[in-house]
């Protein structure tokens, strides 16, 4: 396995390990103090995980992977 590979697994289980098993619903109440902590713990592994990604070569791809940078964008904004 690439030294790549390794990384982008890593991360994705790291953003695993933060989102826990899906909750539906209740996965989306909107509390701002916990979604900021759970950003905040989410985010070097989205970095990581979108350095990756983004160099795949489909431009669906690079669209999905600005969209989040978006996010995140925004994310910090929100986030103290």
């Amino acid at each position: 396995m690439s030294q790549d590979t390794i990384a982008l697994q890593t991360a994705a289980d790291e953003i695993e390990a933060i989102l826990g098993p899906d909750q539906g619903a209740a996965a989306l109440a909107f509390n701002p103090a916990d979604l900021c902590a759970k950003y905040k713990k989410l985010k070097p592994a989205l970095e990581t995980a979108l350095s990756f990604i983004e160099k795949l070569p489909f431009p669906p791809v690079k669209t999905v992977v600005k969209a989040v940078k978006l996010l995140m964008v925004i994310a910090d904004g929100l986030c103290p």
